[in-house]
């Protein structure tokens, strides 16, 4: 799931920001979770709501479902994400059911 979401994520930068904007992801492990951020301009071509797919949102029921979260936010020409994913083990928590 999570070389899934980092592919998602980039798959975004790439769709919506616009050429030669500024983008910046991190990925910080941790003992009990992994948290991916991502930043980036967003540009006037992107003042509203953004097109696409459902891609985040199946991200977003996937780790929740797990217990973790996942949110978006658009301000001032900026998209910022942040997704925290939990581990069980010192693996990714697994669905189950």
């Amino acid at each position: 799931m999570i070389g899934r979401l980092i592919g998602e994520v980039y798959a975004n930068v790439s769709r919506h920001a616009p050429s030669g904007g500024k983008y910046e992801v991190s990925v910080l492990v941790k003992t009990h979770s992994l948290e991916i951020t991502e930043v980036n301009d967003m540009g006037a071509r992107h003042s509203g709501s953004l097109p696409g797919g459902h891609g985040l949102r199946q991200f977003a029921a996937e780790i929740e479902h797990i217990g973790g979260s996942l949110s978006t936010d658009c301000e001032n020409g900026i998209w910022m994400f942040h997704a925290r994913i939990l581990f069980a083990d010192g693996f990714p928590a697994r669905r189950t059911g």
